[in-house]
């Protein structure tokens, strides 16, 4: 079981990795310039696109809102004992191998073909925070967390625990506070 939030993060920085790799293997390569002359308007026009999308995540739209889904979600039954000690954790795997190397196997022939191509994994990342904010943004909103996989059968179904309240305040003599 893992967090939902995590899972778009580390999506998002898998495509970071592969970005930067196959920049850095086109500049090697090809030396400079890398991309094409207007690559900026591109990178604005996808940064402007990823932020109207995720104002469009985080609704309750029909075309693309996320938010249905995080409503949807199942309460989970045991919340004490979430997660096993280290094991899905965003710092213990900042992000998904298999990904990587998928999306770098992909994007390093066909950014040969046409540099451009590799802002697609751009795209991609910016694809993956949004989601990844929408998705922080429910929970917070909501004072829960969102989980992935808890169900076997059907691994996408999303389910919730509430975040734990604040643990209250100690004084030097244990007495309450005030």
């Amino acid at each position: 079981m893992f967090r939902y939030v995590h899972l778009e993060l580390k999506a998002a920085f898998a495509a970071a990795a592969a970005l930067i790799v196959t920049l850095a293997v086109l500049f090697v390569v090809r030396g400079s310039p890398v991309l094409a002359d207007a690559w900026w308007l591109s990178v604005v026009a996808m940064v402007v696109v990823a932020a109207l999308w995720t104002g469009l995540q985080a609704s309750r739209s029909k075309w693309g809102g996320k938010a249905r889904d995080f409503e949807a979600a199942v309460p989970r039954e045991d919340p004490q004992g979430v997660l096993p000690a280290g094991r899905g954790r965003l710092l213990h795997r900042p992000f998904r191998w298999v990904l990587f190397l998928t999306l770098l196997a992909v994007s390093l022939p066909l950014s040969f073909w046409h540099s451009n191509l590799a802002l697609v994994q751009l795209w991609l990342t910016l694809y993956w925070l949004s989601g990844a904010l929408a998705a922080a943004r429910w929970e917070r909103r909501n004072g829960v967390l969102l989980w992935q996989g808890h169900d076997r059968n059907d691994p996408l179904k999303l389910s919730y625990t509430p975040v734990s309240p604040p643990p209250p305040t100690r004084t030097a003599t244990d007495a309450p506070p005030g």
